[in-house]
């Protein structure tokens, strides 16, 4: 075999058990992680909230909610009241 492809060879093989370990060592914790960070549900990618008007009109906010107050509608593109009903 030639020397350059014995050269390749090792070099794969290098990065195979490198990368190898790091993923075995990043996924012991039993969690979610990503590149060794822990992803709680604070990080969760629903930020935002669907609400339905009493015309069925869907409204999009982001969250927390200001009940009884204004809150930019990412839908519509304006502030909207929110209030709650009853």
């Amino acid at each position: 075999m030639n020397e350059d492809w014995k050269d390749y060879i090792s070099i794969i093989v290098f990065l195979f058990i490198v990368l190898g370990g790091l993923i075995l060592i990043g996924s012991c914790n039993g969690g979610w992680a990503v590149a060794g960070w822990e992803i709680t549900p604070s990080d969760s990618s629903n930020i935002f909230v669907s609400l339905f008007d009493q015309d069925s009109t869907q409204h999009s906010y982001k969250r927390p909610i200001h009940l009884d107050g204004d809150n930019w509608c990412y839908k519509h593109e304006l502030w909207e009241m929110v209030r709650k009903n009853g």
